[in-house]
């Protein structure tokens, strides 16, 4: 993922995909048509992007684990019906 940040919640998003998760690349400032290009082929050709891959790619992964029916997310989402039905017995 290529980020070029303008305002609002952008600044934030784009430094957690580039320094945070590390799957995409932030731009900064005023950039030309070299500048994108040179970010574009960094995220697409570069090793960095190989790597952004990777990472994106074991993202992927551990989301279609936590989805699967005994995922953390369905554990989650019946602990919490379990914590409001009781409330409701």
């Amino acid at each position: 993922m290529v980020c070029w940040p303008d305002f609002g919640d952008q600044r934030v998003n784009a430094r957690y995909v580039s320094c945070v998760w590390r799957v995409g690349l932030r731009l900064e400032g005023e950039l030309g048509r070299e500048g994108v290009e040179k970010g574009v082929r960094r995220v697409m050709v570069g090793e960095e992007g190989r790597a952004m891959r990777e990472r994106a790619m074991d993202f992927k992964r551990r989301i279609e684990d936590s989805l699967m029916e005994d995922g953390s997310c369905s554990s989650s989402l019946k602990e919490l019906v379990d914590l409001i039905m009781s409330f409701i017995d």
